[in-house]
């Protein structure tokens, strides 16, 4: 849940240190973060609303699939950067900036 809108606040499947997958927040909107260097808006959010995410990411080809909130958003988009697994998730907040949101349900499938 989205509580207060806030940017920075960070989503993302991970090889060790290095992001494949990364979602973030600006001040009103999810946002894919690209290898090719370019942001994929996703969606606007709203404060005090739920919001379903799902990546579908494979390694092998270094690319993934992003639905909101069971809409697919972006198909085939480029992981940030090139991973031979993934191996953690990770949540956090914005940096230098202040605001909530929870996380509930995190399901990791292989």
């Amino acid at each position: 849940m989205y509580m207060a809108l806030f940017p920075n606040a960070r989503f993302g499947l991970k090889h060790a240190a290095v992001y494949a997958a990364e979602l973030l927040t600006t001040a009103s909107r999810l946002i894919y973060r690209s290898g090719t260097g370019s942001d994929i808006a996703l969606q606007t959010l709203s404060p005090d609303a739920w919001y379903t995410v799902k990546l579908i990411a494979n390694p092998a080809s270094d690319k993934t699939d992003v639905y909101v909130n069971g809409q697919l958003k972006a198909s085939g988009v480029p992981f940030r950067s090139t991973v031979s697994a993934l191996d953690r998730i990770e949540f956090a907040g914005g940096s230098g900036e202040t605001g909530t949101f929870y996380i509930d349900q995190v399901k990791i499938m292989n």
